[in-house]
């Protein structure tokens, strides 16, 4: 198989109009001007916004996965899941806002230790756990006393309220950082957490995290990352970030607001607290975001300029060619037959003789059988009586349609009468205007049409056949102008 049954780029041959690859016109002029003028302003939009807009496009996705027991104790004991992190706690008397400590009698228990005895912490203290370790109980000691005979001495605190606060770093998520568009925080930024705690109605405050996924996009690089063996999550950056809070009321769980924990002493007694309230962080690993961010490029810029102009590019070459160029064109196609490509009158002698004969391949034939043997000679002159006899009305009608001066020339129309011409009806109305411009559309769809140039070249090719030329010389390609111009220069360019 040769490699030209491989070329899918060459284009089928295009017609020539007057000589030109298109007949060009003032209106397509105006269009393409206005064209060329839309395709200005796109390029300046899209370049402006290019400029100005941000240097990373983010897109969003938000995930529901199942997990089992297995993968979501496998998630707690990942740091890239369950991260460390640094908190800071206080216990304020009130509001936070007069920063007055409670007093001793408030303690605070850490529930992720499991046994409260000896889970007691600093009320203002710095610890560093796991998210889902934060665990702490708000706890009144009753001291020696049982629990029926437990009460706050309201004559130690200030509030019917405190204040827990919470302080850690966390993970920012910053899209537009170049460096990192989600990081832990450093320096001196914190989050702050600072539920309250009534004295007489204990709650139950939990923070809750989800898991954020963010994914740099490499571009075309990243279509190696599909051969790599390693986890999807492995070129992700991945932490977790609050996002809702829950509160219950332990009076509704338990239909009493007094409510009590205890912890065992050496000596096997037990020492009540009453329960002020708890506090605990979780994350949610069964739902996660994921973000993916792209860096813009200039070439998206061009990518865009390009696609919307073609798109009005077609939007124009569409309304020009089917509702304005088609009509006219054919219009000045006809106006050039009749008026500026008419062959000149020759003089020539009266009798010019051509004569047919029967030398051709009979198989090849598309002529009628019964004048195969004969030899016609027609002059000049018979050709005109048997014109003039057999078109004497038509004649009487039209006049003398080889003189020009004895008809008028086709009118010199509007483009809008060209743009009207595609839902002129003459049922409708009858203009003369628009039946001039059907009539020259009727006159090229009959004769320009494929299946009727082929139907008369074969005509014309058995007509050769049968032909004998007087001038042999008029026989020979090689004989036209073009061709012994083109000859010319090819020998003068092998000379060279």
């Amino acid at each position: 198989m040769g490699m030209h049954k491989l070329d899918f780029l060459s284009s089928s041959p295009h017609s020539f109009i007057f000589h030109q690859n298109s007949n060009k016109t003032n209106f397509g002029g105006v269009l393409s001007l206005i064209y060329l003028i839309v395709v200005l302003i796109i390029s300046a939009f899209y370049l402006v916004f290019y400029l100005i807009a941000d240097n990373y496009t983010v897109e969003y996705l938000y995930h529901e996965k199942i997990l089992t027991q297995e993968e979501n104790q496998m998630m707690k004991n990942n740091p890239r899941y369950n991260p460390i992190f640094k908190f800071d706690i206080g216990l304020y008397d009130g509001s936070f806002s007069k920063r007055k400590r409670v007093e001793d009698r408030f303690i605070i228990k850490d529930v992720s230790l499991g046994n409260l005895s000896n889970a007691t912490v600093d009320t203002f203290g710095s610890y560093h756990k796991k998210v889902t370790e934060v665990d702490w109980y708000i706890l009144y000691d009753c001291l020696n006393e049982t629990r029926e005979n437990c009460k706050i001495d309201r004559n130690q605190t200030e509030s019917d309220f405190v204040t827990f606060l919470i302080q850690f770093q966390g993970y920012e998520l910053d899209h537009q950082n170049k460096d990192s568009p989600f990081h832990p925080i450093t320096g001196e930024k914190y989050y702050h957490y600072k539920p309250t705690f009534s004295l007489s109605n204990p709650v139950q405050r939990g923070n809750i995290w989800s898991l954020v996924k963010y994914k740099e996009d490499k571009g075309f690089l990243s279509i190696f990352d599909k051969f790599n063996e390693k986890d999807e999550d492995d070129n992700k950056i991945i932490g977790p970030v609050v996002k809702s809070f829950e509160e219950t009321e332990f009076s509704k769980l338990y239909e009493t607001k007094n409510l009590f924990v205890h912890d065992i002493r050496g000596d096997g007694s037990l020492h009540f607290y009453k329960l002020i309230g708890e506090v605990y962080f979780s994350i949610d690993f069964y739902h996660y975001e994921e973000y993916k961010r792209t860096p813009k490029s200039f070439w998206d810029a061009i990518a865009n300029i390009c696609s919307l102009s073609m798109t009005v590019l077609s939007g124009f070459s569409y309304i020009f060619l089917n509702y304005y160029s088609n009509n006219f064109d054919n219009y000045k196609i006809i106006e050039n037959i009749l008026y500026n490509t008419k062959p000149k009158q020759e003089k020539k002698e009266n009798k010019e003789e051509i004569e047919l004969s029967n030398d051709f391949n009979k198989t090849d034939n598309l002529l009628d059988k019964n004048n195969e043997d004969k030899n016609i000679i027609i002059t000049k002159e018979e050709s005109q009586k048997i014109d003039v006899e057999d078109n004497k009305e038509l004649i009487n009608e039209n006049k003398d349609m080889n003189n020009k001066e004895d008809y008028d020339r086709l009118p010199k129309l509007r483009f809008v009468d060209f743009f009207f011409n595609n839902i002129y009806s003459s049922k409708l109305c009858k203009i003369n205007r628009q039946k001039i411009i059907h009539k020259c559309n009727e006159i090229i769809s009959k004769y320009y049409s494929i299946e009727n140039l082929l139907y008369n070249q074969i005509k014309l090719e058995n007509l050769f056949k049968d032909y004998k030329w007087n001038n042999p010389s008029l026989n020979k390609f090689d004989n036209n102008e073009l061709i012994i111009q083109l000859k010319n220069l090819i020998s003068s360019f092998q000379e060279t």
